[in-house]
């Protein structure tokens, strides 16, 4: 009886990680874009201005909030981790 759970068990693990496997692989190859990840408007406008289809360009600060009390979002965070570049 326990030899079975353990064969269950096994086979959900394994099951489980070739899954979540698949799905992170497949994200990754889905998108071709740089992900460029910029603080202001502006700076976001002078980076499609250059990269043009090639970027995926995140902003920071929000327009109209302030980029000296503004604090990013968990969100945000992540995005910013997964870029391959932050202009400032």
């Amino acid at each position: 009886m326990l030899r079975r759970y353990h064969l269950v068990f096994s086979t959900l693990l394994i099951i489980s990680a070739l899954t979540v496997s698949a799905l992170s692989c497949g994200q990754e190859e889905m998108s071709d874009k740089i992900g460029v990840v910029v603080t202001l408007q502006p700076q976001a406008e002078f980076v499609e201005n250059i990269g043009g289809d090639m970027v995926k360009v995140t902003v920071m600060v929000p327009v109209g909030a302030s980029p000296h009390t503004y604090e990013p979002t968990p969100g945000q965070m992540t995005e910013a981790a997964r870029a391959r570049m932050y202009a400032k």
